[in-house]
């Protein structure tokens, strides 16, 4: 299992105060709709689904990861499709800078 431990919200989400903070939880085979909420000390595994609509970003403060699905819906899975369509329409450069930059963690830094 990965460990994934955080003591802030990303840059991102600062200002943007959660929703709703679960603590101690164990998150398995589910669907966990994560858009404004805070995790704190969570465990996701065992075939969680972490649904991201697009909303406020969550947090996730000294959580633990094992086996996970990422899952984007509405305005997250609006912009994926627009990537997908520029990929496919002569701008995968452009495209490809953008993922770049989230493999090197810089993405946030150009925006």
């Amino acid at each position: 299992m990965d460990e994934f431990a955080q003591n802030e919200a990303p840059p991102a989400a600062v200002g943007a105060a959660p929703e709703l903070t679960t603590t101690n939880s164990v998150f398995r085979a589910v669907d966990v709709e994560v858009d404004g909420r805070r995790f704190v000390k969570c465990t996701f595994d065992e075939g969680a689904v972490l649904v991201y609509s697009g909303g406020n970003l969550p947090a996730f403060v000294d959580c633990t990861f094992g086996e996970v699905t990422l899952q984007f819906a509405d305005a997250a899975a609006d912009t994926l499709r627009y990537l997908n369509g520029l990929q496919i329409g002569g701008f995968a450069q452009a495209v490809n800078k953008i993922f770049d930059g989230v493999r090197q963690g810089t993405i946030l830094k150009s925006l």
